[in-house]
């Protein structure tokens, strides 16, 4: 399958740093131990307001391409339980730097990683980066948000149209690091056909352009680039605050 990506990483209206990282990794290097040729897209989002974000969301993403480039030769199943593990591992070892290095106390991250291998990908997912699939001209969230506002829509008790401008959506119930450990890692493997096409995005776009917006303009971009350019300028436009970071990918 022919991949095509772009990105965009910029630092939003209120900020001083980006505290965005992203990494785009090819399967390529002689150490690599899938089975097949691979692509990593991965996005985080250190915590505003807390020490060391930019730090947080570096080392973690850091962290995932170093563990899949030293795993075992194994299948997209057991990439499943392994990224659970890297997950874990990277929440511990960001604790453990803010043990050792006070003026990180309570860092932490989201992080969303997109892993290809074949006509399968796996998801991995903490947090509130999204990772969307824009197969057959329709969009789909492929992640869900770790957000007090996503859990009262989950209960019943807000709908998902008051949770995309309520008060607390972006107060987050679990993140990679910080003084509470990870519960769970959100996890799924999809069918990725030629056609298809995938947007992973920190907060500052979503949080800015609405879902019906964002899926108008995957379908009508005509390249990554294009599209990436589009969604960019939109978050712009709409005076986004805080940093955005997108990646756009296209499947041919």
């Amino acid at each position: 399958m022919h991949v095509q990506y772009a990105v965009r990483s910029e630092t939003g209206l209120k900020r001083s740093n980006n505290e965005d990282s992203y990494r785009i990794e090819l399967g390529d290097r002689q150490a690599a131990a899938l089975n097949e040729y691979f692509m990593l897209f991965a996005v985080a989002d250190g915590m505003g307001g807390h020490p060391c974000g930019e730090l947080a969301s570096m080392l973690a993403c850091d962290g995932l391409v170093d563990a899949l480039f030293t795993r075992k030769k194994g299948s997209v199943k057991d990439l499943q339980g392994e990224l659970v593990k890297i997950f874990f591992d990277i929440d511990e070892q960001l604790r453990l730097y803010a043990g050792k290095n006070p003026a990180c106390e309570h860092m932490g991250t989201t992080l969303s990683a997109f892993v290809l291998s074949g006509g399968k990908a796996v998801i991995a997912h903490v947090g509130d980066t999204r990772i969307y699939s824009l197969h057959d001209e329709k969009l789909s969230l492929l992640t869900t948000d770790h957000t007090f506002v996503q859990e009262m829509v989950e209960r019943g008790t807000m709908t998902a149209e008051t949770a995309e401008s309520g008060l607390y959506r972006n107060m987050l119930t679990q993140v990679v690091g910080t003084d509470e450990h990870i519960e769970d890692v959100c996890i799924n493997t999809i069918d990725i056909k030629p056609g298809d096409r995938i947007l992973l995005s920190s907060d500052g776009l979503h949080d800015v352009i609405l879902f019906q917006e964002i899926e108008q303009i995957m379908k009508d971009g005509a390249s990554p680039e294009d599209t990436a350019g589009q969604l960019l300028s939109q978050a712009i436009a709409k005076n986004g605050r805080d940093d955005i970071t997108l990646i756009v990918a296209h499947m041919s």
